[in-house]
């Protein structure tokens, strides 16, 4: 097993009866760890579900209402392999109609849909599923994105595996119903791994895919969106899987960087844009960790309230069963403290790390108790974790 560098703290703890910072001074920000469920689902998102002012957790077939994370019933979902056929939940309001929808996708059955909130009636087979659209491929993640940059997302976005077209879905609201039109980015080219932002600093929204990137036209519904297949983000030898690519000015020289992490292999890596002639550009991987595997799933997020973005990520459990290089190795979340300039540093903090754990296909970073800092919503086939930020509590 590969050893860790820089643990800055081991969590093993269930509840809040912890004085886990006096034992620990170097870690900035203390947690404290509560399993919700034993299940096995893998997909999690946060938002208010029923309309009374408190965050709940939605996360595959349940959802918990807050604050005492009640389990109450969405939907079933079938299971295939070691895996439920869905892989991402979205919380957005569909039908305009004040109250919180899902957002999914399905990997066997190649499509996207949503399923519309009952408003009260939360009881078995209550939520109504309207399919959005078949998505030409085995969906894995979903992103919902304001390519436009007005503020609010519309494109939905299915990241799949195998070479498989590039699209996405338009959603619009008129006259009292949503709809959804969908676009065709490329044939061919999506892949394991997705992300979103100006690469080339035209104040457009690119997508990156994981052998390169698209540069987004003036009009993104008419217009022809070019193909810059320039890198590989993962290193060759390794596995090309990676999560989720996040594209922020790491070194803060005034380009695009990315982010990401190697979803069935060892690794967390950004990559330095270093422009080049005629308008092109070279990519250096920079390693920030390799001593543990599969982060399959990630978020940036200011964790220690320094201005700078810090990336959040942990290792999935099984994505593969034990086919993945470390799946036997004990489960971990770390966030990576970003000192941001010319010579950038990552200072690993760790919030868990041990064999009864792990992260699925999202990792949401939010208050989610309104006390005024970050916690962190961890589910995978080893259950479904809520990671409290103690910050406030301890009046750090």
């Amino acid at each position: 097993m590969r050893s860790l560098s820089c643990l800055c703290a081991v969590l093993s703890i269930s509840s809040l009866n912890v004085i886990w910072a006096q034992f620990h001074p170097a870690v900035p920000i203390p947690f404290a760890k509560h399993k919700l469920d034993g299940g096995a689902y893998e997909t999690v998102a946060v938002a208010d579900v029923n309309k009374d002012g408190i965050l709940d957790i939605i996360a595959g077939a349940r959802w918990y209402q807050g604050p005492r994370w009640q389990p109450r019933f969405i939907r079933n979902i079938m299971k295939w392999d070691i895996h439920f056929d869905s892989l991402s939940d979205i919380a957005f309001d569909v039908n305009q109609d004040g109250y919180t929808d899902i957002l999914t996708c399905y990997f066997v059955e190649k499509r996207v849909s949503w399923f519309e909130n009952p408003r009260g009636h939360w009881g078995r087979e209550a939520w109504q599923e309207h399919t959005i659209g078949p998505s030409g491929g085995h969906v894995e993640l979903l992103f919902f994105v304001d390519l436009e940059q007005a503020g609010e997302p519309h494109a939905l976005f299915p990241n799949m595996l195998f070479d498989a077209p590039i699209v996405w879905f338009d959603y619009d609201y008129e006259n009292g119903v949503p709809s959804w039109t969908r676009y065709d980015i490329s044939p061919n080219g999506n892949g394991h791994g997705m992300g979103f932002g100006d690469i080339n600093g035209d104040g457009r929204m690119d997508v990156i895919l994981p052998t390169g990137w698209y540069e987004a036209p003036e009009d993104i519904r008419k217009g022809a969106w070019k193909p810059h297949l320039d890198f590989r983000i993962i290193p060759k030898e390794r596995r090309n899987a990676a999560g989720n690519i996040y594209v922020y000015d790491v070194d803060d020289d005034g380009d695009a960087d990315m982010l990401t992490g190697a979803g069935h292999d060892y690794g967390v890596y950004w990559w330095e844009q270093i422009p080049g002639n005629g308008g092109t550009s070279n990519w250096e991987v920079h390693t920030i960790d390799e001593t543990w595997s599969q982060a399959h799933s990630a978020a940036m997020a200011d964790m220690d309230g320094d201005g700078d973005l810090d990336l959040v990520t942990g290792k999935r459990f099984w994505g593969h069963g034990g086919r993945d290089p470390g799946s036997l190795e004990p489960g971990i979340i770390v966030w990576y403290e970003l000192q941001r300039g010319a010579s950038p540093a990552w200072i690993k903090r760790v919030i868990d790390y041990q064999i009864d754990m792990g992260v699925g296909m999202q990792l949401p970073v939010v208050d989610v108790d309104g006390d005024g800092d970050l916690d962190l919503i961890a589910v995978g086939k080893k259950g479904l974790f809520l990671y409290e930020n103690l910050t406030r509590h301890l009046g750090k």
